[in-house]
């Protein structure tokens, strides 16, 4: 199972319409959360493109994948 850092950069593979969400989405990784015998969870804090964040929200790690600014995944 993939681990992200803290304020590491991810990007959204899923839909979380209910969130305003989107895959495709870019945020950083603010809080990971570790409960056994369940999948590690990630608090996200995504932006629009001028800086303003448009929300925070948990994740399941599987609804993730690093990014880089160079290009992406």
């Amino acid at each position: 199972m993939l681990k992200f850092s803290l304020y590491e950069d991810v990007l959204l593979l899923i839909d979380i319409p209910e969130e305003g969400m989107f895959a495709g989405a870019v945020g950083t990784v603010v809080d990971r959360h570790d409960r056994p015998g369940y999948e590690m969870g990630y608090s996200v804090e995504f932006f629009d493109a001028d800086g303003t964040t448009r929300g925070v929200i948990t994740v399941p790690a599987h609804a993730l994948q690093r990014w880089e600014a160079n290009g992406g995944a």
